[in-house]
């Protein structure tokens, strides 16, 4: 399926819901992905959208894409996966709080909290960005290649079919030959 059926297809079902469509050529950068999450961080700080999710083809195998639907922003944390509060041990988490409680509040944090997960944010909607383009590449090489090597062994079986065709021609043909000088030699 060529890239802008695909894009049809999402535009039938949410076409009110789509801001913007980024064309992917086989450049892509880190940089651009970069750049597109810079944008969509500068979108979201506008209130311009809720929720961006991202559609592409997840490569699992040459013969194999899946097609994945991905929520980026707002960012899903590793508790909206299930991941249970109770692998911490309680053990550890008391010994981690009784040596903090030892510095009476004197740490310090620099930069503050804020700015740490607005920067972690932001370079994990790059990486979320730049590896979606890389499984959808990847996907469209695996099809490609796929498509070829069938192409390829539906060629080499013509090749066959014919070549066989043409024998078969051929040895009729010379036959054919064999039987007129046999039968003009019965004549004489």
């Amino acid at each position: 399926m060529h890239w802008s059926e695909g894009r049809r297809s999402i535009k039938v079902s949410y076409a009110d819901s789509i801001k913007k469509v980024i064309i992917v050529k086989p450049t892509f950068s880190f940089f651009d992905s970069s750049s597109i999450s810079l944008e969509l961080q500068n979108m979201l700080d506008s209130n311009s959208f809720d929720i961006c999710t991202i559609v592409y083809s997840k490569f699992i195998s040459a013969l194999t894409q899946e097609v994945t639907v991905q929520q980026l922003v707002p960012f899903l944390t590793e508790s909206s996966q299930n991941i249970s509060s109770s692998s911490i041990k309680k053990d550890d988490s008391e010994s981690n709080h009784s040596s903090l409680d030892n510095f009476n509040g004197i740490l310090e944090y620099e930069p503050d909290q804020v700015s740490v997960l607005s920067s972690l944010l932001t370079r994990n909607l790059t990486i979320q960005i730049y590896r979606s383009v890389l499984e959808n590449l990847a996907s469209e090489h695996g099809a490609r290649m796929t498509a070829m090597d069938s192409a390829t062994r539906n060629a080499d079986d013509m090749i066959k079919e014919l070549q066989l065709t043409y024998n078969r021609t051929r040895q009729a043909y010379v036959t054919k030959e064999l039987l007129e000088i046999i039968s003009g030699a019965e004549a004489i």
